[in-house]
């Protein structure tokens, strides 16, 4: 069992700086811990999306980042207007 208040997680951008919010986890079948949120379109770093140059996922225990090329920024675009309003 994960630690209550251990998992947070943030999506962010250079354009944008992190905000660590609590995630649901579940223990991934494999190794480890598989984390979840969910962000309002209204958030700061789903708005800068499209636009970014590089996107980054952070949790309490890992960080990841990727370089968005001009072919990702059409992909980026669509995602998110494909998802829910919230």
């Amino acid at each position: 069992m994960m630690t209550p208040g251990a998992a947070y997680m943030a999506l962010f951008t250079d354009r944008v700086k992190p905000n660590l919010v609590p995630a649901l986890t579940r223990p991934n079948p494999t190794k480890g811990w598989d984390f979840t949120i969910e962000l309002p379109k209204s958030d700061s770093a789903f708005q800068s999306l499209a636009k970014a140059k590089m996107v980054i996922l952070m949790t309490t225990g890992w960080t990841g980042a990727a370089v968005v090329g001009p072919a990702d920024h059409a992909v980026l675009a669509d995602f998110a207007s494909r998802c829910a309003t919230s």
